[in-house]
């Protein structure tokens, strides 16, 4: 058993231990077991590595003793997590490090005398979780800590022992040097001892806690154990063989190169592994977030199973956080709403005023870097509280909007910081919000025309998905807007951030109208919005991936043209993808060049591929997006109003603003209806660069 791996599985513990319920003497009890467990485990392994030190090796490679003593507890501060997709389609992760190979590295040079580097290593990381726990005010204390410390001096020393009196039974001597490829097999053997011989010893004290807790411990669990103690290491350390015939046959240097080699390679590891969880976290947060919004979509719109759907979903989106969700009981309009959800199931994780502060932030949400959890024995986090507020009934209400409830993410150190999932927590609040606003609109439509109540909820619901206002973009004036032709529309546009100076811009219109457009448009927007930060500097594959997931998720003979940009603020680049839409148009004086079709319509045919192609704009240059409601408007002659129509409504003198080119469009194609009605959704989007 490694150092690394050791202090894996403690932090397992320590994971347990902290989430546990009941009174925190339950808790004690157990931290001192785990002491009275563990002591005589260490008392043996002390005495036989005294009885076996070689004080004349320890002094004569002091400067080598030192130096692996720092490496190593360095390397013990930088776990790295592995994970595995299982066969019945979960995931498996494991927690390790290179510490394995480092130590056998050592030990195979200068023999069992190097394991004093794990007995001051031991010592120097538990004083550095010690602090660190002080220092975040944690709970648990020196009973916790040492019974870790214990755990990882025991069982790493004397399996340790065990093993290299193995490997001397069988033949071996220090340091190895035989490259012949038979010698190896004792030190094979004695790393194999020492791969599985830990969980073995600490298997008895993982069921003793988990007991404490009030988990049994199945025979699944106590594999799923084992299999985390052996780790990754067991098919690293045997490279120590090598780093034992560079000593022996090319000398010290190659050795501590061979060292640094190992250090260098496990922080690379930590530090992709910490970069790889933030991304998975973020892509099931994207995945549950759809699922929720499906199955709300699917649900009754009395808000009756909104509560079952929360907690169904929120434990997958955000695993490893406390996360409550509370709608506040004092507001008139949702108090027959209200609702608390938590996971894992308590009365509560936010602490007491948070609520409070939430509502009085001047922003949507609150960041708490040291938040203590509510209820004892549990340990501080990184922690979020959104907030959640009504949907607003028109897409160009700008009114402020009261906090009816708020959600709160816990996050344990040991995860990272809840601040990364703001955008999650805020999307599943809009979710929430809509959610409210369809219950509240339902009973509304309860108590009129059931047909035309239904009929203005859909469009109320359909205009939450539009921006609530244009976004303000430096050096650039830009402006929306849609006339439906109906109480619902198939049209819809959207400006979506991508990053400090880009913005994605969509404008997009379902082969259909009334009710049923205005689903799929919902459905739509949600998909593309989702894959376009997903990849924010790819509007081709993000096309791809909606079309993909339209195809998978609907069974409708419907389809959506489409013509997403991602515009850069700082150089006036457009990037563009035209999926079967009208054709954009970059105006500047009298020059006009159109932005064609660069693939077919989205949700007709699996495995469709988009081009994308790239403008610059210049100052003084405007982007022009509208959709065929324009182009296509009749008369009482029923002669279309065109495109050369619109070019001469919009081509901007010097100096007129983006608003100005709507409203000369809009005036243009009104004055040439007449009287005639409006056939299709009318859908404007003009960006013009400063």
């Amino acid at each position: 058993m490694t150092e690394g791996k050791l202090w894996a599985i403690t932090r397992w513990l320590r994971r347990d231990l902290s989430g546990m319920e009941g009174p925190d003497r339950t808790q004690g009890f157990t931290e001192v077991l785990a002491v009275l467990y563990m002591l005589p485990f260490v008392l043996i392994s002390l005495v036989w590595l005294l009885l076996v030190t070689r004080w004349d090796t320890l002094t004569a490679h002091a400067g080598a003793f030192a130096l692996l003593t720092l490496a190593l507890t360095v390397i013990n501060q930088q776990q790295f997590t592995v994970e595995f997709r299982l066969v019945s389609g979960g995931t498996f992760q494991l927690i390790s490090s290179l510490a394995d190979l480092l130590i056998w590295s050592a030990l195979l040079v200068f023999g069992p005398t190097m394991l004093w580097i794990v007995v001051l290593s031991s010592v120097a990381t538990s004083l550095l979780d010690y602090m660190q726990q002080r220092r975040d005010r944690q709970a648990g204390g020196i009973w916790l800590e040492l019974s870790f410390f214990l755990q990882g001096l025991g069982a790493t020393t004397l399996t340790a022992l065990i093993a290299l009196a193995v490997y001397e039974a069988l033949g071996g001597g220090y340091p190895l040097s035989s490259a012949h490829l038979q010698d190896w097999l004792p030190a094979l053997v004695a790393m194999l001892i020492d791969s599985v011989l830990p969980g073995l010893i600490l298997l008895p004290l993982v069921y003793i806690v988990s007991r404490a807790g009030g988990v049994t411990l199945t025979w699944r669990g106590a594999w799923g154990f084992m299999i985390s103690v052996l780790g990754v290491s067991f098919v690293m350390i045997p490279f120590a063989i090598l780093a034992a015939l560079l000593y022996a046959h090319v000398g010290p240097g190659a050795f501590l190169f061979f060292v640094a080699a190992i250090l260098l390679v496990n922080a690379l590891a930590h530090y992709l592994s910490r970069a790889t969880v933030r991304a998975q976290q973020r892509s099931r947060e994207l995945a549950r977030l759809e699922a929720l919004g499906e199955a709300i979509i699917q649900a009754p719109p009395d808000l009756s199973t909104l509560p079952d759907l929360l907690t169904a979903h929120v434990g997958e989106m955000f695993p490893n956080d406390r996360v409550e969700i509370r709608l506040f009981e004092d507001q008139d309009e949702t108090a027959r709403f209200a609702f608390h959800v938590t996971y894992p199931e308590t009365t509560g994780w936010a602490a007491p005023g948070v609520w409070d502060q939430l509502r009085a932030a001047p922003d949507d949400y609150l960041h708490l870097p040291e938040a203590v959890q509510s209820r004892p024995g549990a340990v501080v986090g990184d922690a979020l509280a959104v907030k959640i507020t009504p949907a607003r009934s028109r897409p160009d209400d700008s009114t402020p909007r009261d906090c009816i409830g708020g959600i709160y993410l816990l996050r344990p150190r040991l995860y990272g910081q809840a601040a990364d999932s703001r955008v999650a927590a805020q999307s599943l609040a809009a979710q929430i919000g809509s959610a409210l606003y369809r219950a509240q609109a339902h009973r509304e439509a309860l108590e009129h025309q059931r047909t035309a109540q239904e009929l203005a909820l859909a469009w109320r619901i359909q205009s939450t998905f539009l921006p609530g206002a244009v976004p303000g973009v430096p050096g650039w004036d830009l402006t929306a807007s849609i006339t439906p032709a109906r109480q619902t529309s198939g049209d819809f546009y959207d400006f979506i951030p991508l990053g400090e100076d880009c913005l994605g811009v969509l404008i997009a219109d379902v082969a259909d109208k009334g009710t049923a457009a205005a689903l799929y448009m919902a459905l739509t927007r949600t998909l593309i919005r989702t894959y376009a930060v997903q990849y924010p500097n790819d509007p081709a594959r993000a096309l791809q991936a909606a079309n993909e997931r339209i195809l998978l998720d609907t069974e409708s003979d419907q389809f959506v043209t489409a013509f997403y940009a991602i515009l850069d603020s700082r150089t006036g680049q457009v990037t563009y993808a035209n999926a079967g839409h009208n054709p954009a148009f970059v105006l500047r004086g009298d020059e006009v060049q159109a932005l064609s079709r660069t693939g077919i319509p989205l949700g007709l045919f699996p495995d469709a591929a988009w081009q994308q192609q790239t403008v610059t704009l210049a100052p003084g240059a405007t982007l022009l997006l509208y959709t065929d409601g324009v182009t296509e408007a009749q008369n009482v002659q029923q002669a279309e109003f065109g495109e050369a129509r619109l070019l001469d409504a919009a081509r901007p003198a010097p100096g007129t603003t983006a608003q100005q080119v709507q409203e000369s469009i809009l005036e243009h194609v009104r004055a040439f209806v007449g009287g005639a009605p409006q056939a299709d959704d009318i859908t404007l989007v003009v960006a013009t660069r400063t």
